[in-house]
């Protein structure tokens, strides 16, 4: 117990381990209980707990109906979270099963993969048959993603985060979900079912669990790609992703049965979309419809899935642990987007070539440099200014806009030329043949108008190991602020490794 006293707590009731995740609405620990070794997930809003309670009921409402293969809750309160450095402060709180083996989105991510038909028949199908579960007790999700799916120590998959989800949601208006898996009739503020805005995101969860790829981000009108499932050209759909992906071998050798369950389940108009017991039936699934769990169970052993998890787990442990460092340089650079906490030092870590798992909020990102000893911040500040200019005027209308040299932040703002959906050369005659104009909008924009912006604020802090440079997205693309975080750390690194240089704004 005296132990204990030194450590982070829950209401003296839960030890905090270390942070799993950290979202937009709360921070999730691994914590275990103080008189034994269990171990929970603890989730602990920010600031606004509102959503905790209805998130709590729905939960205990699933556990009531014995609700199988989701994250189930253990406990919830309202009492003290103490801090390593002993700060206290009074907040609710929900402890659940801990999975030990991570969400489905990372064994994605850093292999840049997919599972292939193969393996992804099986895992979705057990995905599946909790949201049937979940469906047949008058529940939908609303945030179906790789993301909150979780594998347990079996690597079977287990939802979680019930953070949206309702109860009878056959009539429903409220935006909630997470873009490139929402339906397109919330993203047009329409009334919707809920039952059929989740079959929508199983249906992407399905193509990127398979394919490893997000084709489409919006999916609206505007968007050319998803245009053409909406106006049913599907072979020229297919075609269009198997040249974009430089004819990727899962994308040739996709099955029709795969295409057809797909398809139907990202239909633009939901009456067409099926039930998940239309789901769970599809001829795709073959012999496995009828399996017990225990035959399932038998089968993943025969196909070696677990084999696979493990494969990737691997590369996922490698990329998290591993620190990408220059010992003659005295420099350690981490990639954290999981957010900062500056009361305990960063574990996760992120190898320079990996791309950046998530944006909080689509806002902001860190890059971790020590630069203790090497540079002095403000004159790393001023050749940083210099380098994004000098490395993107030429390509963009770059601006550089210092706000507080004092508090070491300042503004880049990029004027981005608008992307327009490039047809592939090879299927230019077939667009042609159909008439099919899908950047119709964009042509009519006035000259003078084809520009839209990227403003980043990036500001420097100093912390105890080093100093931590945030990069903020103030306006602009999600992805377009991904691909100048990633080239702008090239920049930064670049500023250390050539420290003696002298550049002055």
């Amino acid at each position: 117990m005296e132990d204990a006293l030194q450590q982070a707590q829950i209401d003296d009731k839960y030890i905090i381990k270390k942070k799993l995740s950290y979202g937009g609405q709360a921070n999730v620990f691994l914590v275990k209980k103080t008189e034994s070794d269990e171990k929970y997930a603890a989730k602990v809003p920010i600031q606004d707990d509102s959503f905790l309670d209805s998130e709590c009921d729905i939960l205990e409402y699933l556990k009531k109906k014995i609700v199988q293969d989701i994250i189930n809750i253990v406990d919830k309160g309202k009492g003290e979270i103490i801090r390593k450095n002993r700060k206290t402060e009074e907040k609710k709180y929900m402890i659940l099963e801990y999975a030990s083996n991570k969400d489905l989105e990372q064994y994605i991510r850093f292999p840049k993969t997919g599972f292939g038909e193969k393996f992804s028949k099986v895992i979705f199908y057990r995905i599946a048959k909790s949201i049937k579960d979940i469906h047949d007790n008058e529940t939908c999700h609303r945030d179906i993603k790789l993301d909150n799916i979780l594998l347990d120590d079996n690597y079977h998959p287990k939802l979680s985060d019930f953070g949206h989800a309702a109860k009878s949601g056959t009539f429903m208006n409220d935006f909630a979900g997470t873009p490139g898996y929402m339906a397109p009739e919330i993203i047009e503020g329409k009334a919707y079912n809920g039952y059929k805005v989740d079959i929508y995101s199983l249906g992407v969860t399905l193509f990127r669990l398979t394919l490893g790829i997000s084709v489409f981000t919006d999916d609206n009108e505007q968007n050319s790609i998803y245009s053409l499932i909406k106006k049913k050209y599907n072979d020229l759909y297919w075609k269009y992703i198997s040249i974009k992906e430089d004819n990727n071998e899962y994308i040739n050798n996709l099955s029709e049965e795969f295409k057809s369950l797909y398809t139907k389940m990202i239909s633009p108009d939901p009456d067409d979309r099926p039930s998940i017991d239309d789901v769970l039936y599809d001829d795709w699934f073959g012999e496995i419809r009828n399996m017990s769990t225990e035959q399932l169970d038998d089968y993943e052993k025969e196909i070696k899935l677990e084999d696979e998890f493990k494969k990737r787990r691997d590369i996922i442990d490698t990329c998290i642990k591993s620190e990408y460092q220059n010992n003659d340089e005295g420099i350690n650079h981490i990639y954290n987007t999981r957010g900062f906490d500056d009361d305990e030092k960063i574990k996760q870590y992120f190898k320079a070539d990996v791309m950046p798992k998530s944006i909080e909020d689509g806002k902001y990102m860190n890059y971790f440099i020590n630069i203790k000893g090497c540079i002095e911040p403000n004159k790393f500040l001023n050749q940083l200014c210099n380098k994004i200019y000098d490395e993107f005027y030429d390509e963009y209308d770059c601006e550089i806009e210092v706000k507080d040299k004092n508090k070491a932040k300042f503004d880049v703002e990029f004027k981005i030329p608008e992307k327009e959906f490039v047809v592939p050369e090879l299927l230019k005659a077939e667009f042609e043949k159909l008439g099919i104009k899908l950047n119709e909008k964009k042509e009519e924009k006035k000259e003078g108008n084809n520009k839209i912006k990227l403003i980043m604020r990036i500001k420097l802090y100093e912390i105890s190991e080093g100093f931590l440079v945030r990069f903020v997205k103030k306006e602009g693309n999600k992805n377009d602020f991904i691909n100048k975080f990633e080239a702008i750390s090239k920049i930064v690194e670049s500023i250390i490794k050539n420290k003696n240089e002298n550049i002055e704004i």
